[in-house]
Parts: structure tokens; sequence; C-alpha cells
């Protein structure tokens, strides 16, 4: 069952990154602000409630899930923007 949860976790994470990254292709220092600041906000506030933990490895699954998703997002608007500028 964990690898399920920690394949969930990176899932989640890529498409928030990918979809940011699509959305404001121009403010990256933004996208990556909100992706990344949004995993490590998350794990910090599980040590807040009694029945939830906060690990370390689920903070870093989801960091590289959303380094993932940005990166292949980057890739694929470059891809895009080549594509379409070699037709005209």
């Amino acid at each position: 069952m964990s690898s399920s949860a920690n394949i969930e976790h990176i899932a989640a994470f890529a498409f928030l990154g990918f979809a940011f990254c699509a959305a404001y292709r121009d403010r990256m220092t933004l996208v990556c602000s909100v992706v990344l600041g949004s995993a490590v906000v998350l794990e910090l506030l599980q040590k807040l409630t009694p029945d939830r933990h906060a690990r370390l490895l689920d903070e870093s699954e989801k960091v590289v899930g959303g380094l993932l998703g940005i990166l292949l997002a980057s890739m694929a608007l470059r891809l895009l923007q080549r594509w379409t500028a070699s037709d005209v």
C-alpha cells in the first residue's frame, strides 16, 4: 500500500507543477515557489494535528513530483514553441 501512496504523492505534485508551469509560463519563480512551497507547508501543517505524521520522505516525494511536472511542462512548452515557429 505504501508504494501506491508514494506514486500518488509524486503524480499529484507532478500534475500541479505541470499545470502551474503551463498557466504561468513566464513566471517560473512564482511557479516554483507555489508548487515547492506548498509541498513543504503541507507537511509542516501535518505536524500540528495529532492524528497525522509529517515525514521527510513524503515531503521529498512531493518536491520531486513538483519538479518533475515543472520540467516536463517546460520541455513541452519549448517543443510547442519550436513547432509553431518552424511552421511560420
